[in-house]
């Protein structure tokens, strides 16, 4: 045992802290961030109390946590990497920021490690340095222990967004703002069209752009959006706007429900599909097919239409098109395509966790989760030109081996368009296999976005690389994740983080598609979190 080592002097914590593993695992190393002293003052920082327990199902995320523990795993390496001293032969301390320090403990009793704070550790913590303030945990389990025996126990209040944060990217306008735009031929300043509409900043009301803004009429509705001036520095685009106003989207805002692709004619339909509704043309034209948005968020419910319209638009956005004046037109450059492949991206949890780990699963990764892509195969199926041209299953398949023997000297073509040459039009991955990977040039589209963490929403758009683009789906009010609810999961963490960027953009789907029985049942089926 290496000798003891004593700090010079042990600082007086404002609070200490015990988040538990799901914390860790939901957040990762953001939790050191959050959870840090924010008014740096000297022996005035905040403890974080891990026991060496923890760190040991951290460290197996599989076995404890499913895939989304991979967020502990990058917290303890965070760890780690920070200056160190003893506290005693058990404890040591690590210096993670200037407003934080995180002691790591090792437990003289190994025969209650199932439970992550015993009562000798709660005892060591209080005579080395203070109580402990606060555990942070989602488990209802360990919530109750833990408020029994007379602790504090809170949710991690930093991961916590209102669900209602889908609701913001359309926004019912004034009768005073549309008079306004009438007046000022369909452009209206920011500033103005804010005083109009009477919001309250303070109560975090305020106007985003690519934000819409609906005018309900008797016959049929008219729309705006915000809109301004992007900056770019050495070619990449800033997080200000400048001259930032309101405007009418199509003629005096009244939608033509035609699909725009630069100066190239408008479609009434793309593969056969065209949109059923004023919110489904906003999601397709706004937030699928723009090149300009590099996230775009769909949100509704079962049958709203977003797989169909997310599936569908992206397989049309890796198609190149013959004529090249059109491409021109279209403003697709050289590759004479918007992206080099589609990559549909799938949480590793959706087939229920660790009780459906994909490595005991027969076959490869495709033959594995097939079946769980049925909402994808379907869509490829409502595309009379999708359907005609080739099998959901074969636009997993190298174009090389997708040549049918008749036509072994021409690509396979959709709709008049061809296929990716070298690569497999539609790439599977799932979270799992996520890590490490950085995407050029690539669509990815992400079904069930609320079945990802917060940390695995981040980790996934940290990975969107040089001209590539993601296209968020989800509905927080269903979850197959049993680690994820309404308020914690990556799609409305991608919402709230992302909604004021100038490169996002965001719909929420309402109407459903379903028979009315159908209906009543969606309304009335409860969710437990």
């Amino acid at each position: 045992m290496p000798p003891s080592k004593s700090p010079q002097s042990i600082p007086m914590y404002h609070h200490i802290l015990m988040p538990l593993t799901d914390v860790y695992a939901l957040g990762g190393p953001d939790v050191f961030t959050e959870l840090a002293r924010k008014k740096e003052r000297k022996n005035e920082k905040n403890l974080i109390v891990l026991p060496m327990e923890m760190v040991s199902k951290m460290m197996e995320p599989q076995k404890h946590m499913g895939q989304l523990g991979l967020g502990g795993v990058d917290a303890l390496d965070e760890i780690v990497k920070s200056e160190h001293e003893y506290f005693d032969d058990n404890a040591r301390v690590y210096h993670v920021s200037p407003g934080l320090d995180v002691a790591v403990y090792i437990e003289d009793d190994t025969s209650v490690n199932s439970v992550p704070l015993t009562k000798t550790l709660a005892e060591k913590v209080k005579a080395k340095c203070g109580g402990i303030s606060k555990i942070i945990t989602t488990n209802p389990s360990w919530t109750l222990r833990y408020q029994v025996q007379g602790y504090n126990v809170e949710r991690p209040g930093f991961l916590l967004v209102d669900s209602s944060v889908v609701e913001k990217g359309l926004i019912n306008g004034s009768n005073s703002l549309l008079q306004k735009l009438y007046e000022n031929k369909g452009v209206v300043p920011l500033d103005v069209a804010r005083d109009l509409l009477k919001l309250n900043e303070d109560n975090g009301e305020n106007l985003y752009q690519n934000q819409f803004i609906r005018f309900m009429g008797n016959a049929s509705h008219v729309y705006a959006r915000v809109t301004g001036d992007l900056i770019k520095i050495n070619g990449r685009v800033q997080e200000e706007v400048e001259n930032q106003r309101v405007e009418f989207i199509g003629r005096d805002g009244v939608l033509d429900m035609m699909i725009r692709m630069g100066e190239d004619t408008p479609k009434k339909d793309i593969l056969g599909i065209s949109p059923w509704d004023e919110e489904q043309y906003l999601a397709a034209q706004y937030c699928i097919i723009d090149p300009k948005m590099q996230i775009g968020c769909v949100s509704g419910g079962a049958s709203s239409g977003k797989t169909l319209l997310g599936y569908v638009l992206s397989a049309f956005q890796v198609l190149k098109h013959p004529d090249k004046s059109i491409r021109e037109r279209r403003g697709i450059g050289e590759r004479g395509r918007m992206y080099d492949q589609l990559i549909l991206l799938k949480s590793t949890d959706f087939m229920g966790g660790d009780h459906c780990n994909l490595g005991f699963l027969p076959g490869d990764l495709l033959e594995k989760i097939i079946p769980h892509l049925q909402p994808f195969n379907d869509a490829h199926k409502e595309s009379p030109d999708l359907r005609k041209a080739i099998k959901f299953e074969d636009m997993f398949v190298s174009p090389k081996e997708n040549k049918k023997e008749s036509e072994e000297k021409d690509p396979i073509r959709v709709d008049g368009c061809y296929l990716p040459e070298y690569l497999p039009p539609v790439e599977l991955t799932t979270s799992a296999y996520f890590r490490g990977r950085s995407f050029k040039r690539k669509l990815l589209v992400s079904d069930e976005f609320q079945n990802f963490t917060p940390y695995e929403a981040k980790t996934i758009i940290e990975r969107v690389g040089e001209g590539s683009k993601l296209i968020a789906m989800g509905d927080p009010n269903q979850f197959d994740n049993p680690h994820c609810s309404r308020d914690i999961n990556g799609f409305t963490f991608a919402v709230k983080t992302y909604l004021k960027h100038p490169l996002s953009s965001l719909v929420k789907l309402t109407h459903s598609y379903r028979t009315e029985i159908a209906e009543i049942a969606t309304k009335t089926k409860v969710y437990s979190r």
